[in-house]
C-alpha cells in the first residue's frame, strides 16, 4: 500500500511541477510582452527543466511582440531592426500595465514548482527504495533456499569432477577457483536430468513428447520454438506444470495467482512460467514448482 501511495504522490507532484513551471514562464513572458509566449508555455510542459534553463538565459534578450522607436515614437513589430519612418535604431519595449503583478505571480508559481519538484523527487526515491525492498522480500519469501543451495552444490560438484577427469594433467589435484573457469564449466539440466553447456540448449518436453526451446529474437523479445516444425509460441503463454512438462496456454485459461509467481487454471492446477523453469541433475525443478 505504501508503495502505491508513494507512486501516486510522485506522479501527482511531477504533474504539478510541470503545470506550475508552465504558469511561471507564461506569466513572466507576458510581463515582458514576449512574442514566443505561447510556444515557450507549451514546450515547458513537456520539457520543464530544459526550458526553464533556456528561458533563464534568453529572457532578457528575447524578442518582444512590439517595440517603439525612441526617436519618433513609432510602434513597429518586435522583429524590426530599423524604424521605417525615421530610420532610427533605438527602441523601447512597451510593457503591459500589470507588469509588476504578472512578475510577482510568475515568481510565486516558480517557487511552488520548485517545492513540487522536491516533494516529487523525495516520493520517487522512496518509491524506488520500497519497490526494491519489496522485491527482495518477495524473493526471500518465495525462493526455495534449500533447492537453491542444492543446485549450487551440484554445480560445484560437477565443476570439481570435470577438473579431475584427466589423470595425466599435472593440475589434477588442484581445484579450479577462477570464476571464469567455474562459469565455463557451469551446466544446465532439463527435466530428465540431462546436462547442457548453455541454457538456451535446454529442451522443454510436453506430455506428447514434443520438444521446445527457449530463444531470444533479434528484437530482444522471447519465445519458445517447437523443434518439429519451428513454430513459435509467445513466452508469456508458455508454462510448465507441477511435473515439469511444457504447456502452451493458447486460450488464456491460466491466470496469475495471489503470490504473483504461481499461475493456476480453472481446475486449480498449478503452473509456473516456462521462461524461469530450471532443473538440477536429478531432474528436480529448482526455480519452478517444488
Amino acid at each position: 500500500m505504501a508503495i502505491l501511495l508513494l507512486l501516486a504522490f510522485a506522479t501527482l507532484f511531477a504533474i504539478l511541477f510541470r503545470v506550475f513551471m508552465l504558469l511561471s514562464i507564461n506569466f513572466d513572458c507576458r510581463s515582458r510582452n514576449l512574442k514566443a509566449t505561447t510556444l515557450l508555455t507549451i514546450l515547458t510542459f513537456f520539457f520543464p527543466i530544459i526550458l526553464g534553463i533556456i528561458y533563464a538565459i534568453i529572457r532578457h534578450d528575447a524578442e518582444p511582440n512590439t517595440k517603439v522607436c525612441m526617436t519618433c515614437k513609432t510602434p513597429i513589430d518586435g522583429s524590426g531592426r530599423i524604424c521605417p519612418k525615421c530610420q532610427g535604431t533605438m527602441f523601447s519595449t512597451p510593457l503591459p500595465e500589470n507588469t509588476t503583478k504578472l512578475k510577482k505571480r510568475g515568481i510565486a508559481f516558480f517557487v511552488i514548482a520548485v517545492v513540487c519538484f522536491v516533494i516529487g523527487s523525495v516520493c520517487t526515491v522512496g518509491f524506488q527504495y520500497n519497490a526494491v525492498k519489496a522485491g527482495v522480500d518477495f524473493l526471500e519469501r518465495n525462493t526455495d533456499k534449500n533447492a537453491l543451495v542444492d543446485w549450487i552444490g551440484d554445480v560445484i560438484e560437477d565443476e570439481n569432477a570435470d577438473t579431475t577427469e584427466d589423470a595425466t594433467s599435472p593440475d589434477d589435484s588442484e581445484e579450479t577457483t577462477d570464476i571464469g573457469d567455474i562459469l565455463n564449466n557451469l551446466k544446465f539440466y532439463d527435466r530428465n536430468g540431462k546436462a547442457y553447456k548453455d541454457a538456451k540448449d535446454v529442451p522443454f518436453y510436453d506430455r506428447d513428447g514434443n520438444i521446445y526451446n527457449f530463444i531470444t529474437n533479434e528484437d530482444l523479445t522471447t519465445c519458445f520454438v517447437a523443434k518439429a516444425d519451428g513454430k513459435k509460441y509467445e513466452s508469456d503463454k508458455c508454462f510448465v506444470d507441477k511435473d515439469g512438462y511444457f504447456v502452451y496456454d493458447e486460450k488464456g485459461e491460466i491466470t496469475q495467482a495471489d503470490d504473483i509467481i504461481t499461475y493456476k487454471d480453472k481446475d486449480g492446477n498449478t503452473y509456473r512460467p516456462a521462461a524461469i523453469a530450471t532443473w538440477n541433475k536429478n531432474g528436480e525443478m529448482i526455480f519452478g514448482i517444488n
